[in-house]
């Protein structure tokens, strides 16, 4: 029982702290310049992590909104997080995995109205408890909560409670993460709560677990431990397809490329599994590269171009052959908090379509797509994608 409590609290850190605001799209037919801040973590962003939860075999985590759902009158988001996810796919209603319900994404007070998880145990909490994102530094904040638990096997409803109290111990503060290196601009909170009542097992009743976690607020929760729960996560990266608007996408993602994954792709068609983008209009693709550990972005140079490339590419080909060029920059584009710390950053670009590739007749549809590489023997870089484009289109021009 220890360990099914822990799982469930883990879930509650993992997701009840993110800095999550809602992001809006663009307004224009044209597509977009990408060279713009990465933005925050949004409803539509799915989030990769690693580490330990105990009586779960895996160390691979996935966390992202995937619906909705009514309690008590009021509509909150299932935010979940899932393991055991095939490659290649995102975390669903089918996946394996944790539940909180939220409300107040897009806000700095998150509203949590229950959880799950999935087969083993449902709590409904009466009423909602809100967690504030940004209470003043060093002020403990303190919360008293009442959730009624059910089980498949007991369906009987029975009663537990938490007193819990949280600080803000730091605000913009760097960290050399678990599993991103360096980050700059996080919120670190400490916190410590005991349960108690009918549906909690008596041998961890009135007993204190604490625990510390480090929010982004582009990444959300970067970073999240509790020696008693037995936990210890890091974030290794997200990506977030924005809803179209317009008949236009946005696409972002974050991640680390080194010997352990020494390849990140992003492409249109992990959006939906769909061929969707239009040869005819170009995509528009940025990266920016900054070697994750602190001490090596202030002093490393630039990565041997015959051990790390950057490609963009589309359905057919490459838009530069061998490896886009890497320019170099004092300042991020993507993540304004890291100027002034002496980093180095390098960018690539491409502006590019395919109308060479249209077949008077035939479909339109490709994809485009951002590849970087590593050698496993280079220290880990962090890499940073936008990549906006335009959905296929019947009406699309394709003349040269």
């Amino acid at each position: 029982m220890r360990e099914c409590t822990s799982r469930f609290l883990w879930s509650v850190v993992a997701i009840g702290l993110p800095m999550v605001v809602a992001c809006g799209g663009s307004s224009s037919e044209e597509v977009p310049d990408p060279r713009e801040p990465f933005g925050t973590y949004t409803k539509t962003s799915v989030m990769n992590a690693v580490g330990q939860v105990p009586t779960i075999s895996t160390n691979k985590f996935q966390a992202g909104v995937i619906g909705e759902k009514a309690i008590g009158g009021r509509t909150y988001s299932t935010f979940k997080v899932g393991y055991d996810i095939p490659v290649g796919s995102v975390v669903d209603l089918t996946s394996k995995g944790m539940i909180a319900y939220l409300s107040g994404i897009g806000t700095e007070n998150i509203t949590v109205g229950g959880f799950e998880e999935v087969s083993i145990m449902t709590g409904i909490i009466d009423p909602p408890v809100t967690v504030q994102l940004n209470p003043p530094v060093g002020v403990p904040q303190t919360q008293q909560l009442s959730a009624t638990l059910t089980t498949p096997d007991d369906p009987t409803p029975r009663t537990a409670t938490m007193d819990a109290t949280y600080t803000l111990v730091e605000d913009n503060v760097t960290v050399a993460s678990k599993s991103l290196g360096s980050v700059t601009g996080c919120r670190h909170f400490q916190g410590s709560f005991t349960v108690d009542g009918e549906g909690v097992p008596e041998f961890v009743r009135g007993f204190e677990f604490t625990g510390d976690v480090w929010v982004h607020p582009s990444f959300g929760v970067v970073d999240a431990k509790s020696p008693e729960l037995g936990i210890d996560l890091g974030q290794e990266g997200s990506q977030d397809w924005g809803e179209p608007v317009n008949g236009i996408v946005t696409g972002r993602k974050v991640g680390i490329v080194d010997s352990a994954n020494p390849l990140l792709v992003f492409s249109t068609h992990d959006r939906k599994g769909e061929y969707d983008a239009d040869m005819c209009q170009h995509a528009k693709m940025l990266a920016e590269f900054r070697w994750a550990n602190e001490s090596d972005a202030k002093t490393r140079g630039a990565p041997d171009p015959t051990l790390f490339q950057a490609q963009f590419n589309g359905w057919i080909g490459s838009f530069c052959y061998g490896g886009c060029a890497l320019v170099p920059s004092p300042v991020s584009i993507f993540h304004p908090e890291d100027n002034g710390k002496g980093y180095t950053f390098w960018y690539s670009y491409v502006s590019q379509g395919q109308k060479n590739q249209y077949v008077q007749g035939q479909g339109k549809e490709t994809m485009y797509e951002i590849r970087v590489i590593t050698d496993p023997m280079l220290p880990p870089m962090r890499v940073t994608t936008r990549l906006n484009y335009a959905l296929v289109s019947e009406s699309s021009d394709c003349s040269m």
